[in-house]
């Protein structure tokens, strides 16, 4: 062998063991997570997966809060933080101090649905966020401003204009916000003040909420293309042109990035596809019956997700495992042990089926009123809160103790411990069907010996 292909081998198997390296490290950090419920999706990767089954759930109704009439808007999912929940309505308003038509944000006690403060906001919320770290509740606003509330008062702590409006949903990690703004940027904002640390221009179109995962960044724009950039600097690391355009937020598992899109109203058809999250190439792509405006959510190597009718696929080739009957068109799930919890729009209930099957384990109506149907469940502990459209935030009990919350399918800190104890879940604890962390970090160790052995062999043979 010619030493420039020695030299090109050595160099090739080293950049090999480093991405492999960088797997392993992803891999692992993604499934590490202290939180409960704070974002959307339930966390930075929007897997919307939690801990323990749902087949005994108890429709035993805990308590119920009304804060608007028939018809109210929730413009957010709910989420939750230091014994709240967060919701944000618009239009039909019932609480006292609030104008029909005003938009605000309200904390519940999610023990007794008492409302603990209202804070009305000038334009409509498009998702909450919240960081325990920081004791914030943060709302982007079609105002164009990102508001950082209190969580105790409801004070607004500060606020940032980022764009003339802000349509995506924000991602926390570790003490930075990102989101994007219809201005075609996606920014990076410290919780802490609001300060911006970049913001980079992606193009024509809206950026989706993004997907924070390591050192990467990644987000979908409503133009049909889905980019990687640093999170240091915001730099665009590749960009990858997709089949429609994409009005769902993505999510990330094992490296792979999924990503809905929609072709428009008048072709009814859309398209899940699959990126590298290394590269950005297509690892495969599937035509769905329907737009697929709802993220796509994935657990132990399922994909789930909703054109007119839910479905599920492999996520490593996109082969079918099943698809139900169910309506739960534009509406993402939450996926548990055993069963898969949607929306009906049709019907509105709240459908749960099968994770193997796809078959309808239960469904149950939460309020009287059925004409629209409510947004994502939201887990706590032990017990359900649901937003109906018929004004009311709704709690319902669960029977199973075991459930807890979670993202990316590990256990995270119970919600009526998040203000004295810490993580139940180990930072070695592995999520179920992953490596144990401890495991991952000796894989990782013995690569990297293995690379060194071999690029010194080489060496002394260059010698």
């Amino acid at each position: 062998m010619t030493t420039p292909v020695k030299l090109f081998s050595l160099v090739g198997l080293i950049l090999a063991g480093t991405l492999c390296s960088g797997a392993l490290a992803a891999d692992t950090e993604e499934a590490i997570s202290e939180s409960p419920w704070t974002m959307f999706m339930g966390g930075p990767t929007h897997s919307g997966a939690i801990l323990g089954p749902l087949a005994d759930i108890r429709t035993d109704l805990e308590w119920s809060t009304q804060v608007g009439y028939d018809h109210t808007s929730y413009s957010s999912q709910p989420v939750a933080a230091m014994g709240n929940v967060y919701v944000a309505i618009g239009g039909y308003v019932g609480v006292p101090g609030v104008g029909a038509e005003e938009y605000a944000v309200l904390a519940l006690d999610a023990g007794t649905g008492e409302i603990q403060w209202v804070r009305t906001l000038p334009k409509g919320v498009t998702e909450l966020a919240a960081s325990t770290d920081r004791y914030s509740v943060f709302a982007g606003c079609r105002d164009g401003f990102l508001y950082a509330l209190d969580m105790g008062t409801g004070t607004v702590d500060w606020k940032q204009e980022i764009g003339p409006s802000i349509w995506s949903a924000p991602t926390i990690a570790d003490d930075d916000l990102y989101i994007g703004s219809a201005d075609g940027a996606l920014y990076r904002i410290r919780v802490a003040d609001g300060s911006t640390v970049w913001a980079t221009y992606l193009g024509r179109g809206s950026a989706t909420s993004p997907v924070v995962v390591g050192d990467a960044v990644y987000v979908t724009t409503t133009n049909g293309e889905a980019l990687r950039l640093t999170v240091w600097n915001g730099a665009i690391v590749w960009r990858t042109r997709l089949a429609g355009d994409c009005i769902a937020s993505p999510s990330f598992s094992e490296g792979i990035l999924f990503c809905g899109t929609a072709e428009g109203e008048s072709s009814g058809r859309g398209r899940l596809t699959a990126l590298c999250g290394a590269t950005g190439g297509v690892l495969w792509e599937i035509d769905v019956a329907g737009e697929v405006l709802a993220t796509p959510t994935v657990r132990d190597g399922i994909v789930y997700f909703s054109g007119n009718e839910p479905q599920a696929v492999s996520a490593a080739d996109g082969s079918t495992v099943w698809t139900s009957s169910m309506d739960t068109r534009g509406r993402p799930f939450v996926i548990a042990d055993d069963g898969v919890v949607a929306v009906s729009p049709a019907r509105g209930e709240v459908v749960v089926l099968d994770r193997d099957s796809g078959q309808l384990l239960y469904s149950f109506c939460p309020g009287e009123f059925a004409g629209d149907a409510p947004q994502v469940p939201l887990f706590l502990d032990f017990s359900v809160v649901i937003t109906c459209a018929d004004g009311y935030v709704r709690c319902f009990d669960l029977t199973s103790t075991t459930i807890t919350i979670t993202n990316f399918s590990v256990t995270c800190v119970p919600l009526a411990s998040v203000q004295t104890a810490p993580s139940a879940a180990s930072s070695d604890q592995a999520a179920p069907g992953t490596l144990p962390r401890v495991v991952l970090q000796a894989i990782l160790l013995l690569a990297h010996a293995l690379i060194f052995g071999v690029a010194m062999h080489w060496i002394g043979r260059l010698r």
